[in-house]
């Protein structure tokens, strides 16, 4: 539900003369703005509504005189949605704001309202070409005193780590879900991969428990599954808890690919994997499971709404490496394992550099060395 009354798929022209016309200054959620299509206006009133805690909406093409609202519409260099786009986009608002859209309405002669729903950014403070602002009653202003700006920075940063300890707690709990309820031996190679994003859409819990989350996330997990060379997969075991979601395979299942998955109330997700192999090299880990689960991870997490950035945390335990001659650090009380590997912030794309990169940190970790690639001139 939108403050015009009715969801934002349902927004007519018609809701927003109704709001205009009900509505007195404007106050915390929305601007309007008439007279032309202005690039700096745009952008100011864009960071303005990403900065604050419920975000809001800018209406372009609404005139005010004498207390009545007319919405006569201007003139758009572009398609309205388009130009917006472009405008905040292309380093005019950064970071910018996950889930920013725009309707649009013709008027007369070429003109167009236009309604751009700005959501609150998971990391502020966005800036406009520089310089940030802030939504106040009835207006935007730039942010200049350095304890306000401050306040900014600590909300976004205080974001971006629960996010990453979200992560690294996803994966340890799937590690040690997967190391409970399986009768693989401690010399199979294993990991957990945990993913969470800096912010969510509203009421990230109940969207969890979902009907349409529930579906997609059942749809990926069965894509995971017939990545497997052993086929049929085996069954998939469920489990409801007040705060977490669980799909598994069968806890006996000892041939091809073993998974746990459980996706947390708070939006964090763990995945726990395992094969019965005892040695292997790191690239086939990488380029296999690792970016089958991670790849599965960002798309649910796309499902539960989540905004960017994202960040991951990654664990290996058990087996043997050809280039590791050596024992490997404990992990608990007795299985081996190798040093956590942490991504973030991440854009919720898995690219093929970003699994390169972790399988040369993972061989550097067992003693081998592997370059980075040269730093660009």
């Amino acid at each position: 539900m939108t403050i015009f009354g009715v969801g934002w798929d349902e927004l007519t022209l018609e809701r927003i003369e109704q709001f205009l016309a009900d509505s007195g200054p404007e106050p915390l959620l929305w601007e309007a703005k008439g007279m032309r299509a202005d690039r700096g206006e745009v952008r100011r009133q864009v960071c303005g509504f990403a900065n604050s805690h419920d975000g809001g909406f800018l209406i372009i093409g609404a005139d005010e005189s004498g207390g009545l609202w007319s919405l006569d519409g201007v003139e758009f260099p572009d398609e309205p949605p388009l130009w917006i786009s472009s405008v905040v986009g292309d380093g005019g608002v950064t970071p910018y704001p996950d889930g920013l859209d725009t309707r649009s309405f013709r008027r007369a002669d070429g003109r167009y309202v236009a309604v751009v729903r700005i959501p609150p950014i998971a990391t502020p403070p966005c800036n406009a070409h520089g310089t940030v602002y802030e939504r106040v009653s009835g207006r935007t202003i730039s942010v200049r005193e350095p304890l306000r700006l401050a306040a900014l920075f600590e909300r976004g940063d205080g974001a971006r780590t629960r996010a990453n300890d979200k992560a690294a707690l996803a994966a340890s709990t799937a590690m040690l879900r997967g190391v409970g309820h399986r009768d693989h031996g401690d010399e199979f190679i294993q990991f957990g991969l945990g993913v969470a994003a800096a912010g969510y859409e509203p009421d990230i819990a109940s969207r969890l428990f979902s009907q349409s989350v529930e579906q997609d996330v059942w749809a990926v997990f069965e894509a995971v599954l017939r990545t497997d060379m052993l086929q049929p997969h085996p069954p998939i075991l469920t489990e409801t808890t007040q705060d977490s979601r669980i799909l598994e395979t069968e806890r006996n299942h000892t041939l091809g690919d073993s998974w746990s998955l459980r996706i947390s109330w708070d939006g964090a997700i763990g995945i726990w994997w395992t094969k019965a192999i005892t040695q292997t090299v790191i690239e086939s880990i990488v380029d296999g499971p690792i970016r089958i689960a991670w790849t599965a991870l960002e798309k649910m997490l796309g499902s539960l709404g989540a905004k960017d950035p994202h960040y991951s945390y990654l664990t290996i335990a058990g087996g043997r490496f050809p280039a590791n001659p050596r024992e490997l650090p404990q992990w608990g009380a007795e299985r081996p394992k190798l040093p956590m590997v942490s991504r973030g912030p991440l854009a919720g794309l898995v690219t093929d550099d970003m699994l390169a990169s972790v399988d040369r940190e993972l061989q550097r970790a067992l003693g081998e060395m592997a370059y980075e690639p040269e730093p660009s001139a």
